[in-house]
C-alpha cells in the first residue's frame, strides 16, 4: 500500500469514529481541550489568534472563540477556496454577525464582512485535523490548503493542532509537502 492510500484509509478509519462519537462525549473532551489552551503561554501571549470554526463531529472551537475575544485578542478565521486550494485569514469582530455556514458544514468568514489580514501578522494558529501523531505531524482532509498556508508562516509561528485522544497516533504517514505543528493538544 502506498502513502496516499495508507491517508485515505487513516482518513476513512477516524472519521467514521468522529462521526460516531456521541454528543455528551465530545462536549465533555473539548471543554478539557478548550481550558488547555485557554491556560497555554502560546495562547495567553498571543494578540492575533488564528482559529476555525468547528464542524459538529471536530473539537469544538466557539468557547476558543468567545474567550479570545473577551481577552481583546484579534480573533481570525480561514476563508478556504477549495478550487485555489488556499486559505485567506480573515479578521472578524462578531462571530454571528461576521461568518456563515459554507457548504462544507462549518462557518466561515462572510465576504461582506471580509477583512484580510496578512499571514505575517498572526501570532498563533489553531488548526483542525484529522489524525496527528506524536512527533507533531497533520493528516488533513486531503485537499492540501493548511498544508500550504502553514508553508507559507515564519518559523517562529506557533502552530496548534487540536484532536480527541483517539485522533492521536505513534505514527502517521507524511509526505514532503506535509507540514508539522509546533504542538498537538488532545483530551489526554
Amino acid at each position: 500500500m502506498n502513502i496516499k492510500e495508507e491517508k485515505r484509509e487513516l482518513r476513512f478509519e477516524i472519521l467514521d469514529k468522529l462521526k460516531r462519537q456521541n454528543l455528551t462525549e465530545r462536549k465533555t473532551k473539548s471543554s478539557i481541550i478548550t481550558q488547555k489552551i485557554l491556560l497555554s503561554p502560546d495562547f495567553k501571549n498571543a494578540e492575533r489568534v488564528m482559529l476555525y470554526a468547528a464542524m459538529t463531529y471536530e473539537v469544538e472551537t466557539r468557547d476558543i472563540i468567545t474567550h479570545a475575544f473577551r481577552m481583546r485578542k484579534k480573533v481570525i478565521l480561514p476563508l478556504l477556496d477549495r478550487e485555489k486550494r488556499e486559505i485567506t485569514p480573515c479578521e472578524i469582530k462578531d462571530f454571528e454577525k461576521e461568518t456563515q455556514w459554507c457548504t462544507y458544514g462549518f462557518r466561515e468568514p462572510n465576504h461582506s464582512f471580509r477583512n484580510n489580514i496578512e499571514v505575517g501578522k498572526i501570532d498563533i494558529v489553531i488548526i483542525p485535523g484529522i489524525c496527528f501523531d506524536t512527533k507533531n505531524n497533520r493528516l488533513g482532509r486531503g485537499i492540501g490548503c493548511y498544508d500550504k498556508f502553514l508553508s507559507l508562516l515564519k518559523p517562529d509561528i506557533i502552530t496548534i493542532g487540536l484532536g480527541f485522544d483517539f485522533q492521536i497516533r505513534a505514527k502517521i504517514p507524511t509526505e514532503k509537502h506535509d507540514v508539522p505543528l509546533t504542538e498537538v493538544i488532545s483530551n489526554n
